[in-house]
């Protein structure tokens, strides 16, 4: 008789959930061990993780003056005006911003909505691999996610890319989800999720 996960059905799926929560939980705490100094690692990667300090900025304006404005400005943006000194979409900012307003300034709370990004991508990743093919499969899935080494140090970042990386997914988990009859007119409007965190989202309605 064969017991392997893809053929259990006496599984709730909750407790697959579950399950799915805890090891993401437990690996970014083994990874914490190599990655968390209580730092924004702006110099690490070839000097790519310096935007962090235009995200962290801009937030702390938003929840202490209600400015949507960045305090760095860069050398490519000195020839406009002063309100074009921010480079994206204003998702990223203000989810941020939320944070800080809820759980004051730190380190910690300025990477923290990557730590639960990477948490929800996991569980969302599971969900849609699930549907399109089987539980084994699904856990197979999220195991080579949470395994890619770019997505575990972003996690630790104030970088928007697991932000994006999460709201992607779950526009397109809420796509699948939405009654085929009224897929095409709701399903185009999930687009809005990721394209308020980063423009290149729609590069999704070519899918």
């Amino acid at each position: 008789m064969n017991i392997g996960i893809s053929e259990n059905k006496t599984i709730p799926q909750k407790i697959h959930l579950l399950i799915i929560l805890l090891l993401s939980i437990i690996f970014l705490v083994i990874s914490s061990r190599f990655l968390w100094t209580g730092h924004l690692h702006t110099y690490a990667l070839d000097l790519t993780l310096s935007d962090q300090i235009g995200y962290v900025t801009t937030a702390r304006n938003i929840a202490e003056q209600g400015k949507y404005e960045s305090n760095v400005y860069y050398p490519g943006k000195i020839p406009y005006y002063k309100d074009h000194n921010l480079l994206y979409m204003p998702g990223n900012y203000y989810v941020r911003a939320a944070f800080f307003y809820l759980f004051g300034y730190s380190v910690f709370t300025a990477v923290l909505p990557n730590l639960l990004s990477y948490i929800g991508s996991a569980i969302l990743l599971f969900l849609i691999a699930q549907k399109f093919f089987d539980t084994k499969s699904a856990y197979i899935t999220v195991f080579l996610f949470m395994l890619f080494p770019l997505f575990v140090v972003y996690s630790f970042t104030a970088m928007q890319e697991m932000l994006f990386v999460f709201t992607c997914l779950l526009s397109f988990y809420l796509f699948i989800k939405i009654p085929q009859k009224v897929r095409y007119f709701w399903g185009g409007l999930t687009l809005l999720i990721p394209f308020l965190i980063r423009e290149s989202a729609a590069f999704m309605m070519l899918g």
